[in-house]
């Protein structure tokens, strides 16, 4: 597949996965048929199958699409980080930017939805948010850094509860301040008293 084919196929992607949100947070999720999205996306019935299998689908590729963002901007910048301190605080920015950029329909949609579906994407343990964080709270700890904690998944699920609710609040209030620099600050807080000598 050629660069520009690949382009264009992400391009529809990306709609179908926009008009759907739109559409889970306007009429809610299990009232919204695949026609619908297919409808308001502009694509056939086929060409949504080319893409996604259920609805399901296209919550978990909200996900994916975070996570690859997440991962490819943390490993392109980890051999400039200082300190695990600054890793921790820039993989926190990266996933606050996220919903500030996409804007609201996402954080709106996936909060609504996670709370009607049993396969709840939002803890999965193996999401590369939380690898990653375990990773540096783990090697600030090895290295003097940080101060030792017990348990550093209990950390981990601790400051991503953090950002999460920040993330809640912010929808609550359509986004009417900066989501960065609040969740950051209260991150910030938390690194504080837990971690931080």
């Amino acid at each position: 597949m050629t660069l520009t084919r690949k382009f264009q196929a992400q391009q529809t992607k990306n709609r179908i996965i926009h008009h759907a949100c739109l559409l889970f947070v306007e009429q809610g999720y299990d009232k919204v048929k695949i026609t619908d999205i297919c409808r308001a996306s502009g694509i056939s019935i086929g060409g949504f199958y080319h893409y996604f299998q259920t609805k399901q689908d296209i919550i978990d590729a909200t996900y994916v699409t975070f996570d690859d963002h997440l991962q490819e901007v943390v490993e392109r910048r980890r051999p400039r980080f200082a300190s695990c301190r600054e890793a921790i605080r820039f993989i926190m920015k990266v996933e606050l930017d996220f919903p500030q950029t996409e804007g609201l329909v996402v954080p709106l949609m996936v909060f609504k939805v996670q709370l009607t579906l049993a396969k709840k994407n939002v803890l999965e343990e193996n999401r590369y948010i939380c690898r990653v964080l375990k990773e540096y709270v783990g090697k600030g700890i090895e290295t003097g850094e940080f101060r030792r904690v017990k348990d550093v998944s209990a950390l981990v699920h601790h400051i991503l509860r953090t950002s999460r609710g920040v993330i809640y609040d912010w929808c609550l209030r359509n986004g009417n301040y900066n989501l960065t620099k609040q969740g950051l600050a209260d991150v910030e807080f938390i690194l504080r008293y837990a971690l931080y000598k």
